[in-house]
């Protein structure tokens, strides 16, 4: 019983709204960018790997393309980029104990921020709807528009 009532409350929750909460929690949340993050790389015999952009992304579905496949998506992935962010307290200084993961790929940016002392942990993702924004700094969540996160 317990858990449904947690799945309707979260289902009439927006996606705004649980960013508000995930703020409340680990503080302002950073301005994400892709050109901050660092190219994962694809190699096949030690030699670093382009692959050709499809509608699924950069990749092959071959797991012989690469050296080290993927668990998930396409096998073999070019262009895929992480990023890590310490926590901000409201007066913009660093909070150690809060830290942001980015995650680009496939024209969608994940991010997931997690609070040390506590455990808490929230989870967004940016669609390719908004690749356009991806490629800048994001606003901060204050001017963010609706339907621009996803959780």
């Amino acid at each position: 019983m317990h858990h449904q009532i947690m799945t309707q409350l979260l289902l009439k929750r927006t996606a705004l709204e649980y960013a508000y909460e995930c703020e409340s929690v680990l503080g302002p949340l950073p301005k994400y960018s892709c050109d901050d993050a660092i190219e994962v790389p694809s190699t096949k015999d030690g030699v670093h790997q382009t692959y050709p952009e499809t509608e699924e992304g950069s990749g092959s579905s071959n797991i012989n393309d690469c050296d080290h496949p993927w668990a998930f998506g396409m096998a073999c992935q070019s262009n895929n980029k992480v990023g890590r962010y310490h926590g901000e307290n409201q007066d913009g200084s660093e909070n150690s104990d809060v830290v942001f993961i980015t995650f680009c790929r496939d024209g969608g940016l994940g991010v997931i921020g997690h609070k040390f002392s506590t455990g808490e942990t929230c989870f967004f993702l940016l669609k390719k709807a908004v690749t356009l924004i991806i490629h800048q700094a994001l606003p901060r969540l204050d001017i963010m528009k609706h339907g621009n996160l996803h959780t």
